[in-house]
């Protein structure tokens, strides 16, 4: 029943991703292939990401189907604080795609990070299981290791939630 249902919700958004209606990022910036298995050490129950969607050198995003057996969805509805998880995730994910094509030219490939700082945490609405959401991030600076980025949350094209986040990546 569940993989059923994870099936028809990849297929609404693919459907929604070929009709317009989710928004990935802007068509001016050359775009990597992001076909490829997601490059990030979470699991589940922690992973909040089902897919990254696109990446360039300064933009991310992915989406997921909120699971309805996660251990952070407590009545049919998901922590608030997990959309953070959501957006630290699309950050990472896009990190590692930039890195595994070469687009980032300093260092190798990050083997870890780790959120230093949240500025500006918002949350619009309440987020339920089945919900489609797509995250979105975007590289505000890089001062040495640390990372500045922008995130944002969206169900069906609605801001759910948005932050500033400060993520230390180590420079190995």
């Amino acid at each position: 029943m569940a993989n059923e249902n994870l099936y028809e919700n990849k297929k609404i958004i693919i459907k929604k991703i070929l009709d317009g209606s989710i928004q990935t990022l802007r068509n001016d910036i050359h775009h990597i292939d992001c076909s490829q298995p997601l490059n990030l050490p979470h699991c589940p129950p922690i992973r909040m990401i089902d897919a990254l969607d696109s990446a360039d050198e300064r933009f991310f995003a992915s989406h997921v189907v909120v699971p309805a057996e996660s251990p952070y969805v407590l009545d049919g509805q998901l922590c608030p604080e997990m959309l953070l998880e959501v957006m630290a995730q699309c950050f990472a994910a896009g990190l590692a795609c930039l890195h595994q094509h070469g687009a980032k030219k300093e260092g190798s490939a990050p083997s870890w990070g780790y959120l230093a700082a949240i500025r500006d945490f918002k949350v619009e609405a309440k987020i339920h299981s089945g919900d489609i959401l797509s995250a979105r991030c975007e590289i505000a600076m890089k001062v040495n290791s640390l990372w500045v980025v922008n995130g944002h949350v969206e169900r069906d094209n609605k801001e759910m939630a948005s932050a500033q986040f400060k993520i230390y990546v180590p420079e190995e």
